[in-house]
Parts: C-alpha cells; sequence; structure tokens
C-alpha cells in the first residue's frame, strides 16, 4: 500500500487551530447551550398553564349535554362531581379518589375538545368568563341556568315549600301548612276537619357560581330582591338553600 500524500511524496500538513479560533468556538458552543435551555422552561411553562382554561364550559358528549367548570388551576367540576386536577403535556390528568385519569385536550380560543380515558369524546364551547366559574361572579351563567332548573321540595312537619326554577329566567314558589283531625259526638266519629295555609310567588331568577356552590338572586314580581346561597349536599340532587334543604323533584313544568 502507497504511503498517505501527495503525489510528489510529501506529506499534507495537519490543520492548526489558532487560540482565537478555539475561543470563538467554545463561546459560539456556550452561547447557543444557554439559549437552548431558556427555551425550554418557557415551553414547558407554556403546556402547563391552566389559566386559559378556568370557566364554565357546556360540553356534548356521548350520553348528550354536560357541565363542565374549572374553578381554580388544580380544581374542576364535571358534571356536577368535583374533582382535583393538573394539567400534563397535552392531557388534563384528573385524580378520582386517588387514582390519576389522563383526558387529552384541545383548545382553540373558546373552544374545547377532550377524550377520555375510555375513548369517549367531548366537544365543549366556552360559557362563561373564567370568573363564571367561581362564587362571587357578578354575571349570570346560563349553562348553570339550565342545569340547575327544575322543582325541588322541603318538608318539614306539616309544612311543604316547593320552589320551580325555569331554565327561561323565571321562577315560582309557594307554602302550604296543612292540619287534620276528627271530631265526635257522644263518643262517636262524627265527621272529620282539616284546614290549609297557603302561599305564593314567583318571579325571575339569575344564578352565578358553580353545580357545588354559589349564589341565586331572586327577584320577586313585587319588587324585592333576595341573594340565596346554595351548597350541594351530601345526597345527590339535594342542595342547602340559606341553609334549609331542598332536594330536586322532577323537571321544572314552565309551562
Amino acid at each position: 500500500m502507497a504511503p498517505s500524500g501527495n503525489c510528489t511524496g510529501e506529506r499534507r500538513p495537519r490543520m492548526k487551530w489558532s487560540p482565537l479560533l478555539l475561543t470563538l468556538a467554545l463561546l459560539f458552543f456556550l452561547t447557543g447551550h444557554a439559549k437552548s435551555a431558556d427555551r425550554k422552561p418557557s415551553k414547558s411553562k407554556e403546556k402547563t398553564d391552566s389559566s386559559n382554561l378556568i370557566g364554565s364550559w357546556q360540553c356534548n358528549g356521548p350520553d348528550g349535554e354536560v357541565s363542565l367548570v374549572f374553578e381554580t388551576g388544580n380544581r374542576l367540576v364535571f358534571g356536577g362531581e368535583p374533582s382535583a386536577y393538573t394539567l400534563t403535556a397535552g392531557a388534563v390528568r384528573v385524580f378520582e379518589e386517588g387514582v390519576a385519569a389522563d383526558y387529552r385536550y384541545s383548545l382553540k380560543g373558546d373552544s374545547l375538545s377532550f377524550v377520555s380515558p375510555e375513548n369517549e369524546r367531548y366537544r365543549c364551547k366556552r360559557v362563561g368568563s373564567a370568573a363564571a366559574g367561581r362564587s362571587g361572579s357578578p354575571a349570570g351563567d346560563t349553562s348553570l341556568m339550565r342545569w340547575f332548573a327544575g322543582s325541588y321540595y322541603h318538608f318539614s312537619g306539616s309544612t311543604e315549600r316547593r320552589v320551580v326554577l325555569c331554565p327561561n329566567g323565571t321562577f315560582r314558589g309557594g307554602r302550604e301548612s296543612g292540619y287534620s283531625g276528627k271530631f265526635t259526638e257522644g263518643g262517636a266519629q262524627a265527621g272529620a276537619w282539616g284546614t290549609a295555609n297557603q302561599s305564593s310567588y314567583d318571579g325571575k331568577w339569575t344564578i352565578r357560581g358553580n353545580q357545588g356552590q354559589g349564589t341565586i338572586t331572586l327577584a320577586y314580581s313585587g319588587g324585592r330582591k333576595e341573594e340565596v346561597s346554595y351548597r350541594a349536599a351530601r345526597d345527590r340532587g339535594c342542595f342547602t338553600f340559606n341553609g334549609t334543604l331542598f332536594c330536586y323533584e322532577k323537571a321544572a313544568d314552565c309551562r
């Protein structure tokens, strides 16, 4: 094998790096590495920023419409069920009884779509501002109104109270107290008696908050206004209205 070199037999001189070139190359490498390191945290932050999700959403899924509220950066209410969550890259990680489940999601402006671990697909539209998902928002929430609408009742002794909240923003209610007994003549039963006291009211209502708690504003036909605080009770479909327990009875009859 012929020795390396040119055709004259002379060896090619090796390239020599001057101290100046070595210094410039080292600076270029370190500067590029620092810029790359600076970009990584901002990219990660963008993936895990929940501020654009906070608010009220109306979603359509396999079982029809369902409400979704991102109350804070780590708490949401989906279909009336509160859960803790965190964001990962491209997914909402929901913690249900200590078990994590990832819901892949895509957010574009006021449109949100996500897929459950069971591959159920949901498409959502924002229906409330970021503040609408939290108690204390000054604006009413129409999607929450539709979810909350219905006939609610309360029994205490011989007193029955009902309130019907219509999805169109009207309401009506009433109270009825009944008493009954028997009377006798000469030791023999001669008949029965009964009395009832009734009262009724109506007006318009708005709601702000979420499916767990918030405030209902009642504007009575007579001009009076009332703020009613509500909170979900342990039994499903039951709420305390200013501390009094009412339970869902049936869909509102608003004809």
